[in-house]
């Protein structure tokens, strides 16, 4: 079965009416939006500790708490960046920053 059938059995399956119900019940059953990339550090310092994200291309980066506060780490920075500074060297590299995955209470580990 495609991705499009699966998806469309469980819009099939779903008998609420109104689109937020039919949200929550789609994300209940792991349905996902595509992943957000992201071009503002403030959009970065939002993310709460141990979100990973990916440059295209790169090596994925964690959200850490180091002495200097919360930082990026990656295989080729394990000291760690700013999101300012995870922003300025790849795009000065062309590379585009993806989010992969933000801890939710709802998985359970926190926010």
């Amino acid at each position: 079965m495609s991705d499009r059938d699966t998806l469309a059995v469980l819009i099939a399956e779903n008998r609420t009416e109104s689109s937020d119900d039919l949200a929550r019940w789609l994300l209940a059953h792991g349905v996902r939006p595509p992943a957000r990339e992201i071009t503002d550090p403030a959009e970065l310092d939002a993310l709460p500790y141990g979100s990973v994200v990916l440059p295209k291309r790169c090596d994925p980066f964690k959200r850490k708490t180091l002495p200097e506060g919360l930082r990026w780490t990656g295989e080729s920075f394990p000291d760690g960046l700013t999101s300012e500074q995870l922003l300025r060297h790849y795009n000065a590299l062309g590379c585009t920053i993806t989010i992969l995955y933000v801890p939710t209470e709802e998985v359970g580990h926190g926010a």
